[in-house]
């Protein structure tokens, strides 16, 4: 870590494990076999930087990573000439996420969504069929948005210096959709839990622990207790009552009713470490469960132009100290 200008912070991440390689792999078994040859034909330092994916049928192959966007071909990730995404592909594509069983992934997919070993979230755009304004299920399926998660082991004590400076106490994450909350929350799970701490991980999505057959994939520490495809508001209150945890972290909340689960969890002595869509403090401020609010750090997650950038604010939403921002490494 060194100083830089106007009150930036600069990192030395170059020792940071970013396990997207590995991540990568696990695509493997659920994309159809021409769409994985294809990008496996991507070299390795180009496919590490893949964050996205998107299939649409009868339009090219779109894949987003952190130098910009790309089309697959023949030859891998290039610029242009794109192949096209069929609808034999998609239909390959949607037996092998659902393993064959059209039911597995039933609960997920009513909220446009499916978590898939590794931790990757696929969105799905197609005909939604509602009852009472309940969705029951997505046919026609016809486009696929695959949100690629990482494993950064690291990032964590990256923050750890600013945000918990006088202890590891009650702390937001907010940042717009791909800025960094669920990779950031997911290692700040691993190193308070193997630091000796209880933590219990309510994780709605199965996307910070991966579990698969109730077992995370993903590194998330040797001491917590992970309640995956749990209602936010249902877990934090269950693990209150039922894991003794000393730490609950939780992904994007985003009712009013996560926010009083979450002071009945800081009311009973627990502290809560979670994350929220938001670009800005003050578009934090201007939701309309922000006076249920009583977090000790509020922490803004940005793309900057020389990389991920966090600014860190207090109890009343004010820039804590003279501090500015400052780079990360997610």
């Amino acid at each position: 870590m060194h100083a830089g200008t106007a009150g930036i912070i600069l990192f030395d991440i170059t020792n940071i494990q970013r396990k997207t390689g590995d991540v990568m792999d696990n695509l493997v078994y659920a994309l159809p076999g021409r769409i994985s040859d294809m990008l496996f034909r991507t070299p390795k330092e180009k496919l590490e930087q893949v964050n996205e994916i998107r299939l649409r049928i009868n339009k090219p192959i779109v894949i987003r990573t952190v130098s910009g966007e790309y089309v697959l071909s023949e030859k891998g990730m290039c610029r242009e000439g794109g192949e096209i995404f069929t609808a034999a592909d998609a239909q390959a594509f949607l037996r092998r996420i659902n393993e064959h069983s059209p039911y597995i992934h039933g609960e997920s997919l009513c909220g446009g969504y499916i978590t898939i070993r590794g931790g990757h979230r696929i969105g799905i755009g197609g005909e939604v069929i509602c009852d009472d304004g309940k969705v029951r299920c997505i046919t026609n399926q016809s486009s696929f948005c695959i949100r690629c998660a990482h494993q950064i082991k690291g990032c964590f004590e990256y923050v750890r210096e600013t945000v918990f400076e006088g202890g590891i106490c009650s702390c937001l994450f907010f940042s717009p959709p791909g800025g960094g909350k669920t990779t950031m929350l997911r290692d700040c799970c691993r190193v308070l839990s193997n630091e000796g701490r209880n933590v219990a991980l309510v994780d709605e999505r199965n996307e910070i622990s991966a579990c698969y057959m109730g077992v995370p994939s993903l590194d998330v520490g040797a001491r917590c207790d992970v309640l995956s495809f749990c209602p936010r508001r249902t877990g934090i209150l269950m693990a209150v009552r039922a894991l003794a945890p000393q730490v609950i972290i939780t992904d994007e909340l985003g009712t009013a009713e996560d926010l009083r689960a979450v002071n009945t969890a800081l009311d009973s002595g627990v502290t809560v470490i979670a994350s929220v869509h938001a670009g800005s403090i003050e578009e934090l401020r201007r939701k309309e469960y922000s006076r249920l609010l009583r977090f000790n750090r509020y922490v803004s997650l940005q793309r900057g132009e020389r990389g991920p950038v966090y600014r860190v604010f207090d109890a009343d939403f004010m820039p804590l100290g003279a501090r500015r921002d400052r780079y990360c490494c997610i």
